[in-house]
């Protein structure tokens, strides 16, 4: 009797010792999902900081398109007009719309 209880033991420690092994594979695939899903998280933030960015850029980027294309049409207007009256007026209208201008350092209000 006690041959067919170390059979079972035996049995029964084999099973365990399989199942140890099964469970072992299982942790270490999770352990490498966890960490691709790391390494897309960090791939994630580094492409939503390079969006950021790049959308900010564009912002700053049509700011300064503005002025220029402003200049080119008071430009235009310019050569159009044959009265030096004219270019007078819109030359006197160029400078007190830069004297509105808050961010500009060369005028003073009291």
């Amino acid at each position: 009797m006690s041959n067919w209880i170390q059979k079972i033991l035996g049995a029964i420690a084999g099973v365990l010792l399989f199942l140890l092994g099964i469970e072992r594979r299982r942790n270490k695939k999770q352990k490498e999902k966890i960490v691709k899903q790391q390494e897309q998280v960090a791939y994630e933030k580094k492409q939503a900081e390079i969006y950021r960015v790049e959308s900010e850029t564009v912002k700053k980027s049509t700011k300064l398109d503005e002025p220029v294309e402003e200049q080119r049409k008071v430009e235009e207007k310019i050569n159009k007009t044959d009265e030096t009256e004219e270019i007078i007026d819109i030359a006197n209208d160029i400078v007190s719309r830069f004297n509105r201008v808050p961010d500009n350092p060369g005028t003073t209000e009291d």
